[in-house]
């Protein structure tokens, strides 16, 4: 003898597994969450296309409007090389007990007045 089982067909298997989770206090919630989830995204399947529905407006053509212009100067000192900063001054040391002597022509500075030796 030959015996086979036969599954049950899908809408019964579903059917069975919702009265299980619906009996189920503590899965109803779940199985009341997964129904309005699937209700919410068939509707808004549906309804989708008619509420976002973007068409285009047709511009106007005004007959007394025409293309403008638009003209840029640029000022001709954006395009100078900047003259080269002088350096500045070099701090150098001097002996305090050396007497006041003022220095020829130099690019260094100090706290006292004086020519140094470099």
């Amino acid at each position: 003898m030959d015996s086979t089982l036969a599954k049950p067909p899908l809408a019964v298997s579903l059917r069975s597994l919702l009265a299980r989770a619906w009996d189920d206090p503590d899965s109803r919630s779940t199985a009341v969450g997964f129904v309005g989830v699937i209700n919410f995204y068939l509707l808004l399947w549906i309804t989708g296309p008619y509420l976002l529905n973007y068409q285009t407006v047709g511009s106007v053509v005004r007959p007394h409007s025409s293309a403008r212009e638009f003209n840029i100067e640029i000022a001709p000192e954006t395009f100078v090389k900047p003259t080269p900063k002088p350096q500045p001054f070099k701090f150098v040391e001097t002996n305090p007990d050396a007497p006041e002597n003022t220095p020829d022509k130099t690019d260094n500075f100090a706290a006292r007045n004086q020519q140094v030796a470099l």
